[in-house]
């Protein structure tokens, strides 16, 4: 287990949820205009098909009503005309895999850098109302799916988690869940087989999906029958595609042991846990077998079961190399919370020593060829980042991951299905989203490089279309100068970074 691990929810903590509101303005291409037309584009519209240069996009009540040849000839119907000339258009980004910090400052950076949807991984009632908020355009931000609370066995590993001991409390869970609002079930790491069934068959009996970690003590394939929906982080993979899955099992039932007699586990248990089983996954990725690889991967496939490997954290844990990714996100994230990434890796390198850290690198590399293997054998994958532990950054980390996945081995139309098609099939949603098509959600970003050619072009963007409304140039500029200028103002008295949990 990575440092996410014990990261995001004391970030949370240490620098609060903001929720100011922030109005959207009207102006060219605004949702509230009956109908608007974005002229000689080139639509990269996802489906796979080639690029289709000289196109209009119409835009009527939040939808993309047509798509059609501009020859040349400006639209003769009423309404605004945005010209596209040289431009290039994708469908908006999803992150699958994010956590909320600094709500205020997070949501606007998801659009300015082109994500007009997440899947938040531990849910909170806050973020309901957010949700609501951006639904009724009352806020600028990103549409959302929402977790229930973390499900994990006992103790559970963070604070605020929901602990399951027996079936019953695993049944119970799930229904308060679904009577919260929960858009679906996050599962852990620690949860027994006979707690994570019933969750699984309590929330197939509500209608839920669920999606999280593969336990460490339920094998990936039968997790996966279970209707496991998504799998993060690659947990699991490894174990399930060695040929000495059964060491690196009971290496992990014997540190798991251990754990559950802990009562109140302090730093330094945490830590000599972890590192138990980073070398449980080391042993396993280092005995990776094409055959069990084959039979799992089919079985993922049959069940529709997706993976979001979550390359960006995977990336900081194991090159430990400091500040990685997008150097020019950095400036949007708070100075308190990048002092408390850089300590935290620091610590982790020193709590790991020299083997440890060259350990981590190469399980690092054995996860980006793990990755790519999926993807050849048909796993369908989702770009999914965790936000906000170590240099995972709101809107700026997607980018990364969609070059990571281009260095695994995706091409760069595959990356981004990733990001686009894939989220929208997997979280239900293929009517509406997912591709730059005729009565899809007018949902994308504009873009002033083909990331075709190369997948570092999706950061070359010049404008973003959300729920129908264009985010111009200008006005994305202004948001990403007031999101730096608030991360950047002197902070509220509160609680060190030093004063919560690491490892």
């Amino acid at each position: 287990m990575s440092i996410r691990s014990v990261f995001f929810r004391a970030a949370a903590v240490i620098l609060g949820m903001g929720c100011v509101s922030s109005q959207p303005s009207a102006g060219n291409g605004s949702s509230s205009e009956t109908r608007w037309y974005l002229t000689n584009v080139t639509v990269l519209d996802g489906t796979g098909a080639a690029p289709r240069a000289g196109m209009t996009i119409v835009i009527s009540a939040q939808r993309i009503v047509d798509i059609v040849p501009s020859d040349g000839r400006p639209p003769t119907s009423d309404g605004t005309v945005v010209d596209g000339h040289g431009r290039f258009v994708m469908a908006g980004l999803w992150d699958s895999h994010v956590h909320a910090l600094n709500n205020d400052a997070d949501v606007q950076l998801y659009i300015a850098m082109g994500v007009t949807g997440v899947r938040y991984m531990w849910g909170f009632p806050e973020m309901h109302v957010w949700r609501s908020e951006i639904d009724a355009g009352k806020r600028l931000g990103p549409r959302s799916l929402i977790a229930s609370p973390i499900f994990d066995g006992v103790p559970v590993f963070h604070t605020g988690s929901v602990g399951i001991s027996n079936e019953a409390e695993a049944r119970t869970a799930v229904r308060q869940a679904k009577s919260e609002g929960a858009d679906f079930i996050k599962v852990y790491s620690f949860l027994t087989p006979a707690n994570y069934s019933a969750i699984s068959d309590e929330a197939s009996k509500l209608g839920l999906p669920v999606a999280g970690h593969i336990p460490d003590l339920v094998p990936a394939g039968t997790a996966s029958a279970a209707g496991l929906r998504t799998a993060e982080h690659l947990y699991g993979i490894p174990e399930a595609t060695s040929s000495r899955e059964a060491d690196a099992r009971g290496l992990l039932a014997a540190a798991l042991e251990d754990w559950s007699k802990l009562a109140s586990p302090t730093p330094a248990e945490r830590a000599a846990f972890l590192r138990r089983r980073e070398a449980a996954t080391l042993l396993a990725a280092r005995s990776y077998d094409e055959s069990k690889a084959s039979a799992l991967f089919q079985q993922l496939k049959d069940n529709g079961t997706w993976q979001t490997p979550t390359l960006t954290v995977l990336r900081a844990t194991g090159l430990l190399d400091g500040k990685v990714g997008d150097a020019n996100g950095l400036r949007y994230v708070p100075p308190r919370l990048l002092a408390f990434w850089e300590g935290f890796i620091a610590n982790f390198r020193a709590s790991h020593g020299e083997q440890g850290v060259a350990e981590a690198k190469e399980l690092y590399e054995l996860q980006l060829r793990l990755t790519g293997a999926m993807h050849r054998a048909g796993v369908g994958l989702l770009a999914g980042t965790d936000v906000v532990n170590p240099y995972c950054i709101a809107g700026f980390g997607l980018h990364d991951e969609l070059e990571l996945l281009v260095q695994a081995g995706l091409t760069p139309m595959a990356a981004l299905q990733t990001a686009t098609v894939n989220p929208a099939r997997a979280f239900g949603l293929s009517d509406s989203m997912g591709t730059v098509t005729a009565g899809k959600v007018a949902d994308f970003v504009v873009l002033d490089a083909n990331p075709l050619d190369d997948i570092r072009n999706t950061r070359s963007i010049d404008a973003v279309v959300v729920r129908g409304r264009l985010i111009s140039h200008e006005e994305r500029q202004k948001i990403l100068a007031d999101v730096e200028a608030r991360v950047h103002a002197p902070a509220d008295a509160g609680t060190s970074p030093q004063e919560h949990e690491g490892p």
